[in-house]
């Protein structure tokens, strides 16, 4: 008994369903493509950030390129790098305030 009930449910359901798609469709044939500029201008906003985002990477990406033309270049840009990474410790080292060391125990005081 409960599997006939199942099977008339789902009948019903496909009815109601396919009942739903007419209904929409007559409604897109009577308003036309207005709505669907709706819809589009609505995922554009959500589109948009994303597309922004993208030409940004994009130009970094392009700059990036301009600017390491080929692996001597990029070799010796690393060197650079390196040699202002430890300019930079040798400066904090020497702005940095000396730290008293820790006293140890003498073997006298035990």
């Amino acid at each position: 008994m409960k599997r006939r009930s199942a099977i008339v449910l789902g009948a019903s359901l496909r009815r109601l369903f396919l009942a739903l798609l007419l209904l929409v469709h007559f409604l897109w044939v009577i308003w036309g493509r207005g709505p669907g500029s709706i819809v589009r201008r609505t995922l554009d906003l959500f589109t948009g950030p994303m597309e922004r985002f993208a030409q940004k990477w994009e130009g970094w990406r392009t700059s990036r390129e301009t600017r390491i033309r080929s692996l001597s270049e990029a070799e010796a840009e690393v060197q650079r790098v390196r040699q202002l990474l430890a300019e930079a410790q040798v400066r904090e080292a020497q702005a940095a305030p000396e730290t008293p060391k820790p006293r140890t125990r003498s073997a006298c005081s035990a």
